[in-house]
């Protein structure tokens, strides 16, 4: 279920997804980092809470009306991501799991500094931070397959992907 989609008269920078299956102890700081400063309707936020048994969409609804938190019954990384593209209304579109840490004002600097989409990805990329203390250990091959559903032109490294309009085209 769809809850508290916030959208403030303008038009967000950028459709960020998180795919989250069981990332209560992650997912916080993630949103924490993210939102610190962010301006109403700035960034669209969307939580894909995929076969969730622990906190997770209470930790993420914290955040509410900022995020939307979304609960799906199966826990499927690719589904929660396909899910995801089709409530998300801008591009580019940045797929980030719950282990990275990445802020506004690095989505904000990367939009400044890139002369294209493609390259606002590559620069959202080289700014994130990896951290795993707590992430529910995803796969090289359930990232693999996540990267199959978004095809190119996507950019994928250590849990953050991104793609642009014509990405999606393809």
């Amino acid at each position: 279920m769809v809850q508290n989609r916030a959208m403030v008269g303008q038009s967000p920078i950028a459709s960020i997804i998180i795919p989250a299956h069981n990332e209560e102890f992650s997912i916080g700081r993630l949103l924490d980092q993210l939102l610190t400063d962010v301006a109403p309707g700035e960034l669209e936020v969307l939580i894909l809470c995929n076969g969730c048994t622990d906190r997770t969409a209470d930790v993420a609804r914290r955040f509410e009306p900022r995020v939307t938190v979304v609960d799906l019954p199966q826990p499927s990384k690719q589904a929660a991501l396909k899910h995801g593209d089709t409530l998300a209304t801008v591009f580019p579109r940045l797929y980030i799991d719950s282990d990275v840490e990445i802020r506004a004002a690095d989505v904000r600097a990367a939009g400044r500094q890139a002369a294209s989409a493609l390259e606002f990805l590559a620069v959202a990329v080289a700014v994130a931070r990896i951290e795993t203390p707590h992430s529910s250990g995803s796969s090289q091959a359930g990232r693999a397959m996540a990267l199959r559903y978004l095809r190119s032109p996507a950019i994928w490294a250590a849990g953050l992907a991104g793609k642009t309009a014509s990405g999606a085209k393809a």
